[in-house]
């Protein structure tokens, strides 16, 4: 969720023929590369940014969040499925989960994205 390709992932979701009927994304282009891409790399650092960003969209009860992250272990990819949770929503992540599970957790709840989301 924190870099281009999420970005197109959202977009493609979104407002396309022969896309999925109800899709909200969430897109916040200060966590893009559009900014530079040391600039979203600490952005995807900062405690409580993802859960921002879900409030301010609307994530409630029954909603699904995707949540992309290619290595999982950022604080912003574990955030939002976690707090997509507590809104108990259920949470969908692409994901690589052999590469995430050759890293540690840099977050600092010790998690992966693989490890807290509804499907992976």
């Amino acid at each position: 969720m924190g870099r281009v390709i999420p970005l197109i992932v959202a977009e493609e979701l979104f407002y396309r023929a022969g896309g999925l009927a109800v899709v909200n994304p969430i897109i916040d282009t200060d966590i893009t590369v559009v900014h530079g891409a040391y600039r979203s790399t600490l952005l995807e650092g900062i405690v409580g940014y993802a859960e921002v960003l879900l409030k301010s969209a609307g994530v409630k009860e029954n909603d699904v969040v995707l949540v992309v992250s290619t290595s999982g272990v950022n604080v912003f990819p574990v955030e939002a499925a976690l707090k997509a949770k507590e809104f108990k929503a259920k949470v969908i992540a692409i994901t690589s989960k052999s590469y995430s599970l050759s890293l540690k957790p840099r977050n600092l709840w010790g998690k992966r994205l693989c490890e807290v989301a509804d499907i992976v």
